[in-house]
């Protein structure tokens, strides 16, 4: 019976995303892209070399292998919803604990249908949660991969997610750059953590940079959880992002998630009652000048679902449905919405 009313449910749900204007925000897209923070999924066994203690049967959560089937099947449910009629094509997710969640996701749910591959490694945070690109091996060939690691002063490998980047070829054969980024929280204080986050910034630009020398036109996407604005210094001095305003240079880097709030009413992650924009879309130029690959400033987007949201009895309006109140289990989705890109491929 819990069978019949889950695909039941999937079915009221198609007939949302066709009838209402909160889905239906543009035309499909020859390749979505997807940025999902999905907040501690992890696995219910122990791994002695990270802190996952809290995320165990007897932990202080109570996590459990029928917990982590729902959380799985939640993930699943999102990425259908946002695909509208059509699975992404691209996917970052943060907060993934190892492969074996991303196994799960893949051979477990009903993505097991969709022709997928992921780009992940286990990265040095002592948590153990990472960030992965998720992409549908019919639309896209993986040319190259890297998990490129912060690094202090003393070039020391900075125990925290590495940034993920993955280039692609698509069905024109144009090459796409794709960086999924998780940096340092402000656990500690913003200004307290800054540094953190402007040495990921500038490990990010460097790669870029390397990137443009060789090809000018290079169309780039930068996406993730950026624990920063896209006003902080971190996103638009040492990263060197612009807003979307007058001529484009095709090497520019330019944020599709500066007006996010103000044309969805949302940020991406609530906070003791404010919105703010953590997980962004920034794109190169040569993707808003389009000739092989386009996209355009309204392409870019918050999915805002309802499901997604509950009401915040604390401090008015909305906030995300997470999957734990505190310690209390909820069975929610993540404390974060996801972004997306909508992409249109030349066939001239």
């Amino acid at each position: 019976m819990q069978r019949k009313n889950h695909w039941f449910q999937i079915f009221v749900l198609g007939i949302i995303l066709i009838t209402d204007n909160i889905f239906a925000q543009h035309s499909l897209a020859d390749l979505k892209l997807v940025f999902y923070n999905v907040e501690n999924f992890y696995d219910w066994k122990n791994d002695p070399t990270i802190n996952d203690e809290e995320f165990l049967p007897e932990g202080s959560r109570r996590w459990s292998k029928s917990r982590f089937e729902d959380k799985a099947m939640n993930i699943y449910k999102v990425f259908s919803a946002i695909g509208e009629f059509e699975f992404p094509a691209i996917i970052g997710m943060a907060e993934v604990e190892n492969a074996f969640v991303l196994d799960y996701l893949m051979q477990h749910t009903p993505m097991s249908k969709v022709p997928l591959a992921y780009v992940h490694k286990d990265s040095p945070d002592p948590r153990g949660i990472d960030a992965c690109i998720l992409y549908r091996t019919d639309k896209l060939k993986l040319i190259k991969k890297e998990f490129i690691a912060l690094r202090l002063k003393n070039q020391k490998i900075f125990e925290t997610r590495e940034i993920v980047y993955a280039s692609f070829q698509t069905s024109n054969k144009e090459v796409l750059h794709v960086f999924v980024n998780h940096w340092p929280s402000r656990r500690g204080g913003e200004l307290e953590t800054q540094n953190k986050r402007g040495n990921a910034a500038t490990v990010l630009r460097d790669k870029i940079d390397s990137i443009f020398k060789i090809e000018p036109r290079a169309n780039i996407i930068l996406t993730g959880d950026f624990n920063d604005e896209p006003i902080s210094s971190s996103i638009t001095k040492l990263l060197n992002v612009q807003q979307v305003s007058g001529s484009i240079s095709s090497s520019g880097l330019y944020n599709l998630s500066s007006d996010f709030e103000k044309r969805f009413g949302v940020g991406t992650l609530k906070f003791r009652g404010d919105w703010s924009v953590f997980d962004q879309i920034i794109v190169s130029g040569a993707l808003l000048n389009g000739r092989g690959l386009k996209t355009c400033t309204k392409c870019a987007g918050v999915f805002k679902a309802p499901f997604l949201l509950t009401e915040d009895k604390t401090h008015m309006g909305f906030t995300t449905r997470r999957t734990y109140n505190g310690l209390n289990y909820n069975g929610g989705y993540s404390d974060h919405l996801p972004v997306f890109l909508d992409i249109s491929i030349s066939r001239q």
